[in-house]
């Protein structure tokens, strides 16, 4: 509830699923967030208050971990270049579309999903000459575009994504 609260989501844009409500909608056995509406989150936002309450931690964002060991009771993390970038008791890993294959590397099974989604937000001036070009109706196909919306500041906001496919990278 905490992270909802922090990321002033908009009423009804994100829900708290228990386990057994995971398991009957997405087939994951631990509670979690939903987006109930397509949206941009900010993973590095999410990733930061997550960690924000632990008492001893280190966030490392926009690297590129290589390789992942496990050695003396410590995960450590590495460059390209073998150089060690991280070593912890613990480890947080927010990585994308090859995370699978990548901890295979380290001998870490994990059951995973891949799925094909995503959505890019426009704020376009109220002044742009693009406003009259906007899109009046939802456009569907492979991907899909929804109709620009004015906010309070009486700017556009549009909204353009990929369809949702699961088990499809």
């Amino acid at each position: 509830q905490g992270l909802c609260n922090a990321m002033q989501y908009p009423v009804n844009a994100v829900r708290l699923l228990s386990i057994q409500e995971a398991l009957n909608k997405v087939n994951v056995s631990s509670q979690g967030i939903w987006y109930e509406t397509a949206a941009v989150y900010s993973l590095p936002k999410i990733c930061q208050f997550e960690v924000q309450d632990m008492l001893e931690h280190q966030l490392i964002l926009n690297t590129k971990v290589a390789n992942i060991k496990f050695v003396d009771e410590r995960w450590h993390t590495y460059s390209d270049e073998k150089n060690l970038i991280a070593s912890a008791k613990m480890l947080i890993l927010a990585s994308g579309i090859n995370t699978q294959e990548f901890l295979k590397k380290a001998l870490i099974e994990l059951t995973l999903r891949p799925v094909r989604g995503q959505l890019t937000q426009f704020r376009i001036q109220q002044d742009s000459p693009l406003v009259t070009k906007l899109p009046k109706k939802v456009v569907r196909g492979d991907g899909y575009c929804l109709p620009a919306k004015q906010d309070s500041d009486q700017n556009w906001l549009w909204e353009i994504g990929s369809s949702y496919d699961e088990d499809q990278d």
